[in-house]
């Protein structure tokens, strides 16, 4: 990874934990993995030279959590195709 897009994702973890907290339920597995959307989600934007916004992050969020709840439910659901089709 690019040394300057690792430091400017760093500045990015707080805001990513935060989000994750808040949506996550206290579920511990589930925060895990909402962290690491929002940081691939900051990590996207940064290295297509944008910059990573609370709510572009907590959407790519929010679509994982849709993409959990569809598994749960056993509706198959490819998560990749998932984040073409909802933008």
């Amino acid at each position: 990874m690019n040394r300057d897009i690792e430091d400017q994702l760093y500045r990015y973890t707080e805001l990513v934990e935060s989000l994750a907290d808040r949506l996550s339920r206290r579920d511990r597995n589930e925060r895990d993995d909402l962290i690491q959307e929002g940081m691939i989600a900051a990590w996207e934007a940064l290295r297509e030279d944008n910059t990573p916004t609370e709510e572009l992050i907590e959407k790519r969020m929010r679509k994982w959590l849709r993409y959990r709840g569809r598994q749960k439910r056993d509706v198959p659901a490819n998560y990749d195709t998932l984040l073409r089709l909802e933008g």
